[in-house]
């Protein structure tokens, strides 16, 4: 058993700026790197078996994997707070000296959500925890910008995406990347473009164009019409929803998460509403020609409401589920090959919703959270 400050290790399968520059220059700088990459070489595709009864019903995993219980929500952290419930969100740091930073948000309304960061040593135990951000509106998903920033959107219908840099804790809104239900933002590396989704029906994909590459406090918004294959400028991102839609974006059921992948091309999920037999997508776009087409699709026996994604070093997708009530089933974790085959990877248990997966840079660990309840984060071992 791993000794842990905070915790637990568990074995499932073996059981059965300017912010640009005035963030980079207050430390950032030392943890700026793209999305997955700080590794980021070819891993040869594995294949493991279903998942296996977790004794501790909290995530069935394949056979040889196993997991830790990082922190659990009420774990007193080391500033004397208690480690708050929601969450979402993982980003992750790692810090010249062998230790990481894991940020964490926790999606919380009413001004009580907040971001949490937990410094780890290489065995994933906590050094020190604590509350970075405090005061934000159930901050949803984001992602780590290639300048060494963390992107955190609010999941409420005038929601800000907020830059946060993750050494200090200093926080500003960026008011042109729209007011709406932001599930994620990510960054183009190449460019510095931002994609961002409104967790809405109809909800749109849009993309803000930064005036000068790492700065988000200036630049102009674009909301997607798929269908024709263009951006529709927005002139009023506070408007930004009214203003798509009477424009002609595209208006998806509920677009959630977006990643890159190996290929280039944007992944989004679709979630849907398995209530009513929408039981979501994956869908890639192409951020140059804008062709788009469905990667992987839902069905009442497979996967079920898509939401968070991560890809792991093989280019396979890692599939996080956000069912409806679980009226069909519990949440699981699914792994779609870059062929669009899909699998289980593991079943959550006690009707808890995935969340934030992220793998660490040499690919051997991914950082999971479990929401709401019995909400922790784990780090999942065995890859």
């Amino acid at each position: 058993m791993v000794k842990m400050l905070f915790g637990k290790h568990v074995v499932v399968g073996t059981l059965a700026l300017a912010l640009g520059a005035s963030l980079l220059s207050s430390g950032a700088q030392v943890l700026a790197g793209p999305r997955h990459g700080e590794n980021d070489r070819e891993a040869s595709p594995r294949t493991y078996g279903a998942p296996v009864t977790d004794p501790a019903g909290l995530i069935d995993l394949p056979e040889g994997f196993s997991y830790d219980i990082i922190m659990q929500s009420g774990d007193l952290m080391t500033d004397g707070n208690p480690y708050p419930g929601g969450p979402d969100m993982n980003v992750y740091f790692p810090l010249p000296d062998g230790t990481a930073y894991l940020l964490t948000n926790h999606e919380l309304g009413g001004g009580r959500g907040s971001v949490t960061r937990l410094h780890l040593d290489e065995d994933n135990r906590v050094l020190e925890a604590r509350t970075l951000v405090i005061g934000l509106n159930r901050p949803c998903s984001g992602n780590r910008t290639p300048w060494g920033t963390v992107l955190v959107g609010e999941e409420v219908s005038d929601g800000y995406v907020w830059e946060i840099n993750p050494v200090t804790g200093e926080a500003h809104p960026r008011p042109g990347l729209g007011r709406f239900a932001h599930e994620t933002a990510v960054v183009d590396p190449r460019t510095g473009e931002v994609y961002t989704t409104d967790d809405n029906n109809p909800g749109s994909i849009y993309k803000f164009v930064p005036a000068r590459y790492g700065d988000l406090g200036k630049g102009t918004l674009y909301a997607l019409d798929a269908g024709h294959r263009r951006w529709i400028r927005i002139e009023n991102p506070d408007n930004a929803r009214d203003e798509a839609v009477a424009k002609g974006a595209t208006g998806f059921y509920r677009p959630e998460d977006a990643e890159f992948g190996r290929d280039g091309w944007l992944y989004v999920t679709i979630t849907g509403d398995d209530r009513k037999g929408i039981w979501g997508k994956v869908i890639k776009i192409h951020p140059r020609n804008l062709q788009s087409e469905d990667f992987v699709t839902g069905s009442a026996d497979g996967l079920n409401m898509p939401d968070n994604l991560v890809f792991d070093k093989a280019g396979n997708l890692y599939i996080q589920e956000d069912r409806s009530g679980f009226v069909n089933g519990p949440n699981h974790v699914w792994v779609a090959q870059p062929n669009g085959k899909v699998r289980p990877f593991a079943v959550i248990g006690h009707n808890d919703e995935p969340s934030g997966g992220w793998f660490s840079p040499d690919g051997e660990t991914l950082y999971l959270n479990l929401m709401w309840e019995h909400p922790m984060t784990l780090a999942i071992k065995g890859f």
